[in-house]
């Protein structure tokens, strides 16, 4: 029999391992934390929907269920208050929770028959301590993925 001499391929195999698993990682890393990401940002406008629906409901003519705003009103989930026990008792099993709440009426009114709008915006993050949704405040891999929000603006019905 010819034997024909093959280069050796000892440690080849580890070395091809070592080089494409950081690469695996790192993309399987990737794909997780966007879904998380995105989980909690739709859980957040979600609840962003519900109160900006039970606001437009809330207005000037709210007679039996009460009135509420032109003022900004602000606080969070499980706070005690009206609001914050609602939203409590509907998403978070009725137990305080580090989500934030705020309720604007950009029109300055609560009419109507004006067309006045209400605007929700509930945040992962104290909507009273000046962070910026805009520009998404500070920098950073683990503020990107801790500082959601989502903000709606309906029109008030009632």
């Amino acid at each position: 029999m010819a034997r024909t001499n093959f280069p050796t391929r000892k440690g080849a195999t580890t070395l091809e391992f070592a080089l494409v698993i950081p690469i695996y990682l790192t993309i399987i890393s990737a794909v997780v934390m966007g879904g998380i990401s995105i989980f909690q940002k739709h859980r957040l406008t979600l609840l962003a929907k519900y109160l900006a629906r039970q606001a437009i409901v809330h207005g000037q003519s709210a007679d039996r269920i009460g009135s509420w705003g032109p003022s900004s009103i602000q606080g969070s989930l499980g706070d005690g208050s009206l609001i914050g026990t609602l939203l409590a008792n509907k998403f978070g099993d009725g137990q305080a929770t580090d989500v934030y709440y705020r309720i604007r009426w950009p029109d300055g009114g609560n009419d109507a028959t004006r067309g006045d709008r209400v605007e929700v915006t509930i945040a992962s993050f104290d909507l009273s301590d000046g962070f910026d949704i805009e520009t998404g405040g500070s920098s950073g891999f683990k503020s990107y993925f801790s500082k959601a929000s989502a903000s709606v603006t309906f029109t008030i019905m009632h």
